[in-house]
């Protein structure tokens, strides 16, 4: 069942369903369509939420959409109008940042929290939280503004980095991408910017629902000295942290199945 409008396009995949909700929100540059790999091995256990972010895929983009929390509580309206249950929320990289705010702004409408290589400050900071290098982003910005396709190609070959299937994932994430209009420019530099500025780190120890984070070992955006700087903010005891070793930046193309049995096991036990 697909559900359009000016703010977002968001598709319920089982709507007749009455098992849990649960939401995916894709990562920067990317759209819904990322999460096709996953979905009909998640539906016999979820009716499967999937939207496109604000500028990203289907969804349009406003002026207003520029600022973060504008977007997460546009996000929550979309979700808000196809379920009025608690459901479990999932955010692969960028998304996760959403899902973290969410969690945090919306507590009692999150049954379980879900960040998928994902960190709640993606950026390097002095003295002691490793991250994404500030130059790196600049240029990356810097691509945008001359050469917004050039600069997607870029970064889905460094989401691919370290995986031993980088060929094939680099491929199917350009495949995935094509399944949709292309993300808006405005939403693309938006997008940097959040992962140069959103610190979301005071909030982590603040979540109060249940929390899984899913990494990969290999990833490069995430690496493991950033993971290790993630789990120090946690102090959440029904908190849990899996790795998939074989994986880099998007461990549901790799190891696919794997993480769903993982997903679904944390989910069921909630």
């Amino acid at each position: 069942m697909p559900l359009s409008n000016k703010k977002i396009s968001l598709h319920v995949h089982n709507p007749e369903s009455d098992a849990p909700a649960l939401v995916l929100l894709h990562g920067w540059g990317l759209n819904q369509a990322i999460w096709i790999p996953l979905v009909s091995n998640l539906t016999p256990h979820f009716r499967v939420i999937t939207l496109d972010l604000p500028g990203f895929g289907e969804s349009g983009w406003r002026a207003d959409h520029a600022h973060f929390d504008h977007t997460t509580t546009d996000i929550m309206a979309a979700v808000s109008q196809v379920t009025s249950q608690p459901f479990f929320l999932a955010g692969w990289s960028m998304g996760g940042l959403f899902a973290t705010h969410l969690a945090r702004q919306y507590p009692t409408y999150i049954r379980g929290l879900v960040t998928i290589a994902s960190s709640p400050c993606f950026v390097e900071q002095a003295p002691d939280w490793p991250g994404i290098k500030e130059e790196t982003l600049a240029s990356f910005r810097y691509q945008l503004s001359t050469d917004f396709r050039k600069t997607l190609e870029r970064f889905l070959a460094v989401q691919a980095l370290g995986s031993p299937r980088a060929r094939e994932e680099i491929k199917t994430m350009r495949a995935l991408l094509a399944e949709k209009p292309e993300p808006h420019p405005q939403a693309l530099a938006a997008g940097l910017r959040w992962l140069a500025e959103v610190d979301l780190r005071a909030e982590m120890p603040l979540l109060e629902p249940p929390l899984l984070r899913l990494y990969g070992r290999l990833d490069s955006l995430v690496p493991q000295r950033a993971q290790a700087a993630v789990e120090r903010t946690l102090t959440n005891q029904d908190d849990t942290a899996v790795t998939f070793t074989q994986s880099a930046h998007a461990p549901f193309l790799t190891e696919t199945e794997l993480l769903i049995e993982t997903l679904v096991a944390w989910c069921e036990s909630r």
